[in-house]
């Protein structure tokens, strides 16, 4: 387990390092240590949704690249929304075939979803600690 991780976080290392190798420029000249890095960033990121934009992770990585590295702002808006697709939107391309073969629809998921923050929500009038 602990290698196939390591193996895991060295592929997503490597797809953000060829991604800013791509570009050129100031992004071809962080080292391997200042992406993993900016990854680790990017994963903080990844915990906190921002309302009206979505997940932390475009907002932490772009952050990193314009005040860490110094990158200019189109250059780092470019490689963030790059990077972006490459590590979370692709698994899109595999799990919605998935979620069709196994008969479901967004509006489901949604349902589940809420039914799910229901349960998890104490009755009205009762505090958190309250609950069994």
């Amino acid at each position: 387990t602990v290698g196939y991780s390591i193996f895991l976080w060295l592929l997503i290392s490597g797809t953000y390092y060829i991604v800013c190798q791509s570009f050129g420029g100031n992004l071809a000249r962080i080292t391997f240590a200042g992406i993993l890095l900016l990854v680790a960033i990017a994963m903080l990121g990844s915990t906190v949704q921002i309302p009206g934009v979505g997940g932390g992770v475009q907002a932490a990585t772009f952050i990193a690249l314009t005040a860490i590295f110094g990158i200019s702002v189109e250059l780092a808006a470019s490689a963030t929304i790059l990077i972006w697709l490459l590590t979370f939107a692709a698994v899109s391309l595999v799990g919605i075939p998935l979620m069709i073969r196994e008969g479901l629809s967004l509006g489901q998921l949604r349902a589940m979803a809420r039914a799910r923050a229901e349960l998890s929500e104490p009755p009205a009038g009762t505090s958190s600690r309250e609950r069994p």
